[in-house]
């Protein structure tokens, strides 16, 4: 069960301590796209700390906003560059601050007990929203909530809400890896089917391994697109196992008609 102690503490006591230092890859992201989030799905929350195009949104629960933490909270601007940007929240005697860089860039005066409304079942996540659908780019060197920092070391952010160490994504969203692996099964098949002559299987992996090695790597030069290794790799796969059923169709055919 994991630990929420500090979720409790926070409840109880109103106060909020929330530090981050981050920097966006993008400044074409929206939904808005995650950074951190204590939240359900889309539509329940207690805390998100988001990037809407360039500005800084966020969404603060309390007993005079809906489930959603809305309205926003945004500061425009902010994710225009790759620069690296110090975000601090806190909530003191329902006295909100949220700070950029050193400048308070939002004062707001909170009901009292602001928090009395949270849910204690939330969980924190980092990149997306627990429904995948909402997956930020970027980097966060710490995560302070409380005065505990959540990120051991600087980690980079891909999509589908994993902590990654370099350009790719391993993981992705559970109906993204059934929609790349089913897609391409009727792919290695046809394939198989238009070559001719021995090795189709491995010609036909090959080919299908270099084709969406070059999609994959394209998306770089996309803002809204990423490259993903389980993309790549799950492609590869169906499309060889594809190619397998044909070559295994042909053999039991030709079985068939001795």
């Amino acid at each position: 069960m994991p630990d929420r102690s500090w979720l409790n503490t926070i409840i109880q006591t109103g106060h909020l301590n929330l530090s981050l230092k981050v920097r966006s890859y993008s400044p074409d992201q929206q939904g808005p796209a995650r950074i951190l989030t204590i939240s359900k799905d889309t539509r329940i929350r207690n805390l998100t700390v988001g990037q809407q195009y360039s500005d800084l949104v966020v969404r603060l629960r309390t007993v005079r906003t809906n489930l959603n933490g809305t309205p926003n909270y945004v500061i425009p601007k902010v994710f225009r560059n790759e620069n690296w940007h110090e975000v601090d929240l806190t909530v003191h005697a329902e006295q909100l601050s949220i700070t950029v860089d050193g400048t308070v860039r939002i004062k707001d005066q909170l009901p009292t007990d602001p928090f009395r409304n949270w849910d204690k079942t939330l969980l924190l996540g980092f990149g997306n929203e627990f429904t995948w659908d909402r997956s930020w780019l970027g980097e966060i060197a710490w995560a302070r909530i409380q005065q505990t920092n959540y990120l051991a070391k600087s980690q980079l952010i891909r999509p589908n809400g994993h902590l990654e160490g370099n350009r790719f994504t391993f993981i992705g969203a559970p109906l993204d890896l059934i929609i790349n692996f089913s897609g391409f099964l009727p792919i290695g098949y046809l394939t198989a089917l238009w070559l001719k002559g021995p090795q189709r299987v491995r010609r036909t992996t090959v080919i299908w391994a270099c084709v969406t090695l070059l999609v994959e790597l394209s998306q770089l030069f996309f803002g809204s697109r990423y490259p993903g290794v389980s993309d790549w790799v799950l492609n590869v796969i169906a499309a060889c196992l594809g190619a397998l059923a044909y070559t295994r169709w042909v053999e039991v055919k030709s079985a068939h008609s001795e």
